[in-house]
């Protein structure tokens, strides 16, 4: 095989290629730290959000590589009065098997919410998915009480079985939907995160869920205490309405007042127009005399029309809330959706209301460059407020019509 000698002199040594790319990468890496450690400076939380981040990423390895070192999962199961198939326990044992010699990690797992660890042992042993805690809880019971999503979810698409194990009652009679009954826990992220009205929304629109994916049969059941699963709700969520009524109310009569405020001032905008009226035509002066005048003044109308009548559909709105029964089906859709057109009919209001007075500016000839940068600085901080107040609102509605379609057909 004859080789061109042109090539052979233009092909470069591998070794001082690599070297120059090795300098050339470690040049760039001094320039990212060096960079890093700037912000660093300027913003030390950075670090924090940082190190949080690499200690979940150092963990989840660490039990990844426990996980794999495991050679069975029987010295974890609880095996008292009921049999795990092949999994080392069947029927009823000896006194000194009936407790675990170690606590079951899946259980912990589910039980904290971890969902990482949860998700690489049952990839490794599949079958321990229908292991059981002390009180006689399969993991999915678990995920429901928690109101986990996350894990509910993979847990349903992913475990064998899903469907009996949704059938389960644990030792105090209870069923999964008693489970889902129950009020959160101080320090979980719901309590923690969540508003009593978002709490509330929550609680029944996973009640809901839960009961649709349940066996038809549950609804009615009864656990030790003879109560139903629905009974068990409006009992545990009593405090919780009466909480969420009071911040609801609150919140409301504070919009009230803002929104009538901004009505009268737009209500008397409307008949005060810049420059008077002309006393011989009775048209406005700025048709007549100003440039683009009639343009500009019909501009304003329009804003101070517009904040107007969203002013008074958002009072509309809140009247509304105010005379709801505040029951527990009203958190599912009712507050929430009536709660949402409250806040953007305000926010919509007071946009209005600064573009019209923006409007006034460019009529009345006194309109310069701070002017312009004020009013940007003011709708990027309403936008901001709004976001923050209807964050949770927006993600709560797109998960209700999200579930909704999924369970077209079906009562939810």
């Amino acid at each position: 095989m004859v080789i061109d000698s042109k090539i052979v002199g233009d092909v470069k040594d591998p070794r001082g290629s690599a070297h120059d790319i090795s300098k050339s990468e470690g040049t760039l890496l001094s320039k990212l730290m060096s960079g890093y450690k700037r912000i660093i400076r300027v913003c030390p939380w950075i670090k924090r959000i940082d190190d949080a981040k690499q200690k979940h990423v150092f963990a989840r390895e660490l039990a990844k590589r426990l996980i794999e070192k495991e050679n069975g999962w029987s010295d974890y199961l609880y095996c008292e009065n009921f049999h795990v198939s092949g999994l080392g326990c069947f029927g009823e044992t000896p006194s000194q098997n009936k407790k675990n010699r170690m606590k079951d990690p899946l259980i912990l797992a589910t039980k904290h919410g971890i969902h990482e660890m949860v998700e690489e042992i049952l990839e490794k042993f599949p079958n321990v998915a229908t292991t059981f805690d002390e009180n006689g809880r399969n993991i999915l019971h678990m995920a429901a009480q928690l109101k986990d999503r996350i894990l509910y979810d993979y847990l349903k698409k992913t475990v064998n079985h899903a469907d009996s194990m949704m059938a389960d009652v644990d030792k105090h009679g209870n069923t999964i939907l008693h489970l889902t009954a129950y009020e959160c826990k101080q320090g979980h992220f719901l309590a923690t995160h969540f508003g009593p009205m978002n709490r509330m929304s929550w609680d029944v629109f996973w009640f809901k869920r839960v009961q649709n994916d349940s066996h038809p049969h549950l609804i009615y059941h009864r656990n030790i205490e003879g109560k139903t699963p629905k009974e068990l709700f409006e009992e545990e969520h009593k405090d919780m309405i009466n909480k969420a009524e009071k911040v609801v109310k609150d919140i409301n009569s504070c919009l009230m007042l803002v929104s009538t405020l901004i009505g009268t001032v737009n209500y008397a905008a409307l008949f005060t127009i810049p420059g008077g009226f002309d006393q011989d035509k009775g048209l406005p002066i700025f048709f007549t005399k100003a440039k683009n005048g009639r343009e500009d003044l019909q501009l304003f109308m329009v804003y101070v029309g517009g904040s107007l009548v969203a002013s008074l559909l958002g009072l509309g709105t809140q009247l509304s809330i105010q005379v709801s029964r505040f029951n527990s089906n009203d958190f599912y859709i009712s507050l929430p959706l009536k709660f949402l057109c409250t806040i953007t009919s305000l926010f919509y209001a007071a946009a209005f209301s600064i573009t019209a007075c923006f409007q006034i500016f460019i009529i009345e000839g006194a309109f310069i460059n701070s002017y312009f940068a004020v009013m940007v600085l003011a709708c990027i901080f309403m936008t901001l407020v709004y976001t923050d107040a209807l964050y949770l609102t927006y993600d709560y509605l797109y998960y209700v019509i999200r579930y909704s379609l999924a369970y077209r057909g079906q009562k939810m």
